[in-house]
């Protein structure tokens, strides 16, 4: 280690010591939830990718047209997914069109609906996840000692909706059911382009008990 990089890492070790109510979150304590927060946070994009390959089936367009940077123009996941419900409302009104053909149409819209509404439902278990501030007992006498544990001593309105739960659940449970709803979201766009391809169904989430299985603790 060289001069500087001792002297940078001395001044750090003591900024810490001054600032020792402030939790790092590199500590190896926050390991774990960091790996389920990230995972949830990429797997929370990737539903709205999803959402956005449904968007442009609604639309009839291809993935480079005007669609997609129509789609990825708009910053708010919350705007995205209402601009995709308004899509689905309004692109399939043609009374022409044989009668099984406008029963499929209205299939597709209620599963658009149904789908943008669990989105949103599970939004705010993300937010909560993303959000709130977290501490770990750095108390080595206390029997919580190096639990992580929400940070309500600013009485952060996140950090109380996760108080006394499973953290690790239930960021896990967000994450999985964000999965859930991102493969459907794909074969609904693969059944808008195909015809021929049944419709599918999309599944309810599952309850924390359920998710508490080793499949889910990845």
């Amino acid at each position: 280690m060289s001069l500087w990089e001792r002297t940078a890492y001395a001044a750090s070790q003591r900024r810490r010591r001054r600032f020792s109510w402030l939790a790092d979150s590199r500590d190896k304590s926050f390991k774990t939830h960091a790996t389920a927060i990230g995972q949830l946070a990429i797997q929370w994009n990737l539903l709205h990718e999803a959402l956005g390959l449904v968007f442009l089936s609604v639309m009839q367009g291809g993935h480079g047209n005007q669609y997609a940077q129509v789609w990825s123009a708009v910053p708010s996941d919350g705007a995205k997914r209402e601009m995709l419900l308004a899509a689905s409302e309004g692109a399939w009104l043609h009374p022409d069109a044989p009668e099984e053909q406008n029963r499929r149409r209205e299939l597709v819209r209620a599963l658009v609906k149904e789908l943008v509404k669990a989105a949103t439902a599970l939004e705010d278990a993300r937010n909560n996840a993303i959000h709130a501030p977290l501490t770990v007992a750095l108390n080595a006498l206390r029997p919580d000692f190096g639990a992580i544990s929400p940070d309500i001593s600013l009485n952060n309105k996140r950090a109380q909706r996760l108080l006394n739960k499973d953290l690790l659940a239930e960021f896990r449970w967000c994450r999985d059911y964000a999965f859930v709803l991102g493969v459907f979201a794909l074969a609904l766009h693969e059944s808008l382009w195909n015809p021929q391809l049944k419709l599918p169904k999309l599944p309810p989430p599952k309850t924390k008990d359920q998710d508490s299985g080793k499949g889910t603790q990845r």
